[in-house]
């Protein structure tokens, strides 16, 4: 799957900003997947936040006291509401705590309005060359009508009185939302906004290089490994399966048609399938890298837009199967999420030449040696990341054959394996690439690239 057999190897990143990396079939395959990944993980990191939020907002919905009714307590003189007599305990919760807050929140978001204008007015004058005094719109899209009818007041002060009022209505209904609706209904409704942003992004941005006749081939290589599954057992079915994957990115380096690799990509993906509900670690590798290849099909846009709704889909059925009308779940979901970004994130990583490195050596050297120093290093790590895949694979099949479940979460224990043994197989994908690179670059002789000081 690397571009060992090109000429124009990939030029691994190097510290110090060096020289962009040629597009090759490694390169194209490797940046399709870092837009997949990146778009699930920022899926899964807007999901974990907005569950804590609610989560928050629930809790505080529903104690007796929340905690600003008993900032004024205290600041009243009470520390706990029990020493508060009963009278002033309702006029300090029922009266003094919700003016207390609404003038609070009317500050805020007035101050917020404010800078707001400022900010917009100051860039379009910047553009205009105006005075940077107008008014501007303070919103746009389905808020724009309102905005403009709104920006009408000549007022600069009820202007932005009036949005702070809004803003502040606004906070108080969705607080009141959060407070009487099911956690998981509002969690889905959540999931699908998100969903309706991700499709209208990609709509903006067009469909972009997408490879049709690689993803052709790909949907008849899974019909015939599907009829293929029949005729052969588990533990066989996924050694062809990644024989055939192994093939297709061989396709790919020697610049075959898409078609003949993509139909190989799919034979891999649905025997490596097979051999995966077998729980062959051979199997789960195939449908890992079959996978990978038709991301790459798909390209970057395409390829983010699956990952997001891939991520945003399983959190739906999450959502619909697992989670309760309260939000005792979210802990347990984001212990499961933290392993999913986490181990793509070292994946993506990896594509970004960000990995720990000893650069003791590698800045001595100055003449090609240097890219043979980076091919035999990338070697030993692509070595001991492969052993280390495989161990997690193994015992993600092994998880896979129990009954082992995460109680916090409600899910099966293997399903927060995946990500692990998922994001080793990428890792190994890419120090391929890098060891081809390097090696290239050694055989045609180039010197040394200027190393210059780096943050991490």
């Amino acid at each position: 799957m690397s571009d060992a057999g090109q000429g124009g190897g990939v030029t691994p990143p190097t510290a110090g900003g060096a020289e962009a990396a040629p597009e090759t079939a490694g390169r194209r395959l490797s940046v399709a997947v870092y837009a997949f990944e990146h778009s699930l993980v920022v899926t899964l990191l807007l999901m974990m936040v907005a569950t804590y939020i609610l989560t928050v907002l629930w809790n505080n919905a529903h104690l007796p006291y929340d905690q600003f009714d008993q900032l004024i307590l205290k600041i009243a003189g009470y520390a706990t509401p029990e020493e508060a007599p009963e009278e002033a305990l309702s006029f300090l919760t029922g009266v003094v705590s919700p003016i207390a807050l609404f003038l609070i929140l009317m500050l805020l978001s007035y101050l917020a309005v404010r800078t707001r204008e400022q900010s917009s007015a100051r860039l379009l004058a910047e553009r205009d060359e105006g005075d940077g005094e107008a008014s501007v719109p303070l919103a746009g899209g389905a808020l724009g009508p309102l905005s403009r009818l709104i920006g009408r007041i000549q007022s600069v002060f009820v202007r932005r009185l009036v949005w702070a009022l809004l803003v502040t209505g606004f906070m108080w209904g969705f607080v009141q939302l959060v407070s009487e609706l099911r956690a998981d209904w509002l969690c889905v409704v959540a999931v699908v906004l998100l969903a309706v942003g991700l499709f209208s992004n990609t709509l903006k941005k067009g469909v972009g290089d997408v490879r049709r006749q690689g993803l052709v081939g790909v949907a008849a290589g899974v019909l015939l490994g599907i009829a293929l599954t029949f005729a052969l057992t588990g533990e066989l079915a996924g050694w062809v399966g990644l024989g055939m994957v192994m093939a297709g990115g061989l396709a790919i380096i020697v610049r075959q048609p898409d078609l003949v690799a993509g139909a190989a990509a799919g034979l891999g993906l649905a025997l490596g399938f097979d051999g995966f509900l077998a729980a062959q670690i051979p199997g789960f590798i195939a449908m890992a890298l079959a996978f990978s290849i038709l991301v790459g099909f798909l390209g970057p846009t395409l390829a983010s837009l699956t990952g997001g709704l891939l991520g945003g889909s399983l959190l739906l059925w999450y959502f619909a199967e697992k989670a309760g009308d309260q939000y005792d779940w979210t802990s347990g979901l984001t212990a499961i999420l933290l392993l999913y970004v986490g181990f793509i994130g070292a994946s993506m990583a990896t594509h970004d030449g960000r990995h720990i490195t000893v650069d003791a050596v590698r800045k001595t050297l100055k003449s090609k040696v240097f890219h043979l120093y980076n091919a035999i290093g990338e070697t030993i790590t692509l070595l001991f990341t492969a052993f280390l895949g495989v161990m997690a694979v193994r015992f993600l099949l092994h998880l896979k054959t129990g009954e082992d479940h995460h109680a916090p979460s409600a899910l099966s224990a293997w399903i927060a394996a995946i990500p692990i043994g998922f994001g080793f197989i990428m890792m190994v994908v890419r120090f391929a690439i890098r060891i081809a690179a390097s090696y290239n670059a050694w055989r045609r002789g180039e010197p040394a690239p200027e190393l210059k000081p780096e943050l991490h």
